[in-house]
């Protein structure tokens, strides 16, 4: 079966098409909505291969047909391989090892697709270089061959890739089977009682008056200290900035931080 009979979309079917095809076939077959999960790993694989227009071109190119034993057994080994690490780390109760195991599948997988990219972008530069590139020594030309044979060498690496893409999302699909019941991890800093809450309350409420006196008497003290200094100046200026509005200022301030205080 090939992937455009996985999707059930003609070999010229738009992207558009193939989108409508996966949404439809993925919520039929999903695991989470009791689906078959090895019909939704081919489903995954033939959408991630045809919504890609690079990776689409070389299934076109070469062809594949759905996972085999051998890449089952591959995908099989990748998870035996992700649950031994995961194990062999550090980890409490709270921790979801299905959780931490497709983290570390979908990084994989990211990687190798940037990798991928990676190739596809030197083999772009390779052709462009190839077709500057003039030679007058005819075939034997050692540069021209040093590019195809990297152009050969940048397809199986590709290849290659698109292998160990699609075993990683073939055991992604494997571990949409799997949960794991883990403990939430508590929060901090709740209170178990209305009691609790009333001392907090009555907490907030002493921490406020008390701040309120500081500030009160900090206000007092500016006033003692500008009363001071104004004593000491000259009787006529004192009198002009005193009736000025300072006379007039200071009582009222005074007063108000002396009723706080109280």
């Amino acid at each position: 079966m090939t992937y455009y009979e996985a999707l059930g979309v003609a070999k010229d079917a738009t992207q558009k098409q193939i989108k409508a095809a996966y949404r439809k076939l993925a919520q039929t077959h999903h695991p989470d909505k009791g689906g078959d999960s090895l019909r939704f790993v081919e489903i995954q694989q033939a959408y991630d291969t045809l919504s890609d227009e690079e990776t689409r071109e070389h299934y076109d190119r070469y062809g594949t047909l759905k996972p085999n034993d051998s890449t089952l057994d591959k995908a099989r080994q990748h998870l035996g391989a992700v649950f031994n690490n995961v194990m062999s780390q550090n980890f409490d109760q709270y921790t979801n090892v299905v959780e931490v195991m497709i983290t570390n599948t979908k990084n994989e997988i990211s990687r190798a697709r940037g990798h991928r990219a990676q190739l596809h972008a030197e083999r772009k530069k390779n052709l462009m270089v190839h077709k500057r590139l003039n030679s007058k020594i005819g075939s034997d030309d050692l540069l021209l061959q040093i590019l195809r044979g990297r152009r050969n060498e940048i397809w199986r690496n590709y290849s290659n890739l698109q292998g160990v893409i699609n075993t990683l999302n073939i055991a992604l699909g494997m571990l949409s089977g799997y949960t794991y019941k883990s403990e939430a991890r508590p929060t901090r800093y709740t209170t178990t009682s209305a009691t609790g809450n009333r001392q907090l309350t009555a907490t907030k409420a002493l921490a406020t008056k008390t701040n309120k006196e500081k500030g009160a008497h900090a206000a007092v003290d500016a006033v003692d200290k500008v009363g001071a200094a104004a004593t000491k100046v000259k009787p006529r200026l004192c009198g002009t900035f005193l009736g000025t509005g300072l006379a007039q200022v200071f009582p009222f301030a005074l007063a108000d931080a002396k009723h706080v205080i109280r």
